[in-house]
């Protein structure tokens, strides 16, 4: 977050989203460094992975989505986020 500022000027707007891009890429290269690029070999990599990253602990569970993860639905309204119950 920090390299964020420094880099944009400002703080990340929405830093849950920022923290989750930032593993993701992070994630993604380290499965590419230890499985190679083939599609099947990332994917098998990806299935056993336990990854501790700034948005907190990744793993996968047998849907391919990501174990233990809170998430909150919002429905966009006249441009506004607005969380459903």
């Amino acid at each position: 977050m920090k390299k964020f500022s420094e880099k944009y000027g400002s703080e990340c707007p929405q830093k849950n989203i920022c923290a989750g891009a930032y593993d993701a890429i992070h994630l993604l290269a380290q499965s590419i460094a230890k499985s190679g690029t083939e599609q099947l070999a990332l994917a098998n990599y990806l299935k056993n992975v336990d990854y501790n990253g700034i948005s907190g602990r990744i793993r996968f569970d047998s849907n391919n989505d990501r174990k233990d993860a809170i998430y909150s639905l919002f429905v966009i309204k006249n441009g506004e986020a607005i969380k459903q119950n």
